[in-house]
């Protein structure tokens, strides 16, 4: 009786430990799935796009104005920039293009794609494409 008695408690002693290694296994693994991208993530690859873009992007004042989740993993943005051109002057913009989270780590800009981005130049009324890569 009192070996069935110690044989049980090894097995209920084995049986929290693995249950325990589970929970903390679970919780540690990244393996969820891919991750899911906010607005705040497209605000942020948006801005890196468009700095690519801008003679003195290290100076130029970026404004998300309006940012929507089209709910496939893209996001229509659209933004106000205010840039120093090669003389010293401030050019307004304005620019419009949808980018698209593909995979692998959010902060890399390889991992996105966007559409063709059209700027308007509110000092000269002038509208331009850079074409995009989606």
């Amino acid at each position: 009786m009192k070996r069935i008695r110690k044989s049980e408690k090894i097995i209920k002693s084995i049986i929290s430990i693995l249950f325990l290694l589970l929970i903390f296994s679970a919780e540690s693994c990244s393996c969820s799935g891919p991750e899911e991208i906010k607005s705040s993530n497209a605000q942020v690859m948006a801005e890196d796009i468009i700095k690519q873009y801008l003679k003195n992007s290290d100076d130029a004042d970026i404004e998300i104005r309006n940012i929507i989740d089209n709910g496939d993993s893209s996001f229509t943005v659209s933004m106000r920039t205010k840039n120093k051109n090669d003389f010293g002057g401030t050019i307004v913009s304005y620019e419009n293009f949808t980018l698209r989270y593909k995979k692998g780590e959010w902060t890399d800009l390889k991992n996105w794609e966007y559409s063709d981005i059209k700027i308007s130049n509110d000092n000269t009324g002038e509208v331009r494409t850079i074409f995009g890569n989606m």
